[in-house]
């Protein structure tokens, strides 16, 4: 039987998302953690992949990833619109949350080059 490194468990653990409530005043509070650092890395290597591998004139194919999102973020900019997290997956509001998520304000999440996506 394989022996479990618990440094590793530890490490994919905190790559996960997490949540925590309490109950305070009344109110449950909840609280959502996920180590995003990994999907920053990976939306880096992509963009410089995607630069130096265009074709002539720039072109490439048609279908290709534009982004990678943390779970965290997407319910982070569903709170900031009022959407409740029950519902981040409805085609109404997920229009919504990736209207706000191709803002430049998370132009790190970004796996292509491309300014308008």
């Amino acid at each position: 039987m394989k022996e479990r490194d618990p440094v590793r468990q530890r490490e994919l653990l905190d790559r996960s998302l997490r949540q925590t409530a309490k109950e305070e005043d009344g109110n449950l509070l909840v609280q959502t953690y996920q180590d995003v650092a990994p999907h920053l890395e990976y939306a880096a290597k992509c963009r410089r992949a995607d630069a130096e591998h265009r074709g002539a004139f720039g072109k490439r194919g048609e279908l290709r990833r534009t982004m990678t999102l943390p779970m965290a973020t997407i319910l982070q900019v569903a709170q900031k619109l009022g959407i409740p997290a029950g519902q981040v997956f409805a085609a109404e509001n997920s229009k919504r949350i990736m209207k706000e998520l191709k803002s430049s304000e998370y132009k790190a999440l970004r796996t292509t080059i491309d300014k308008n996506i």
